[in-house]
């Protein structure tokens, strides 16, 4: 293992500074490499390691999701349970899914695979590939709810439009890792965003930047949770230099760091 590389991206300090300390070094790094630009379809173009870098000082920033959503009325009395503190506990084993983790997360890298048919991705964050099929199937008829959920993707142009339905409905809601965190980010002023088992993801991914950067417009549709579509777009930059590490849940110490120790957060309540 790359102990320097292991060590820049540290796991286990306070989520608030590691965040900080990540989102400069993304925004000053750029690896100056070579890439191939987008050939109107080629899978193959997107292979290799990526992370978030729309945080950052680069030319290419993320959007936000929107701090004002139209909630249904089951979406604003899930938004009011995430508020929570103690959930952050009860789901923090739980995958965090496409839903975030293809959000241009800053801290843990992703890896973009092929295997005939279909893209797989490895998230570093989180132990469950995601596989995205590309040979024309559609979504079966019935499908069980997964942390992943079930990708069909196809071309349009250089773009590959990747649609994902049967997500589990998670705890944790869409907002972030540090949405819950006893120590929240300055910038963290918005209600908590769930998603319902009736999310319907829709991704546009596109190289940009010469092939440097990796856009993902990411659109999300839940009848049981908003009355609009959500929509975001995030960066993340493409980085050879980097080696995907172990991650679990049950090794990290982020929410004892973060005060978040069982019994004493059930004395709070």
């Amino acid at each position: 293992m790359d102990m320097t590389n292991a060590a820049s991206r540290h796991r286990y300090l306070p989520l608030f500074l590691v965040f900080a300390i990540a989102c400069f070094c993304v925004g000053q790094s750029t690896a100056a490499v070579p890439a191939p630009q987008a050939k109107g379809g080629n899978p193959s173009d997107l292979l290799g390691v990526w992370i978030g870098a729309g945080f950052g000082s680069t030319a290419w920033r993320n959007t936000s999701w929107t701090l004002t959503p139209e909630f249904t009325a089951w979406g604003a009395a899930e938004s009011k349970r995430m508020g929570d503190p103690q959930v952050s506990v009860e789901s923090y084993c739980e995958p965090p899914g496409p839903t975030v983790l293809m959000g241009a997360n800053p801290l843990f890298p992703m890896q973009i695979a092929m295997s005939p048919g279909e893209l797989v991705i490895m998230m570093e964050g989180a132990p469950i590939p995601r596989h995205i099929y590309i040979d024309g199937r559609t979504h079966p008829d019935f499908l069980e709810l997964g942390w992943t959920g079930h990708s069909v993707g196809h071309w349009e142009g250089d773009v590959l439009v990747v649609d994902t339905i049967g997500l589990k409905a998670p705890k944790r809601p869409l907002n972030g890792f540090a949405s819950n965190a006893v120590i929240p980010l300055p910038t963290d002023k918005g209600p908590r965003l769930p998603i319902s088992e009736q999310l319907h993801m829709i991704e546009r991914i596109r190289l940009v930047g010469a092939g440097q950067f990796l856009e993902n417009e990411i659109t999300l549709i839940d009848p049981k949770a908003y009355a609009k579509p959500l929509t975001a777009k995030f960066y993340s930059q493409r980085r050879p230099d980097l080696t995907l590490l172990d991650l679990f849940c049950n090794e990290d110490t982020r929410p004892q760091d973060e005060g978040y120790v069982p019994g004493k957060a059930a004395e709070k309540h």
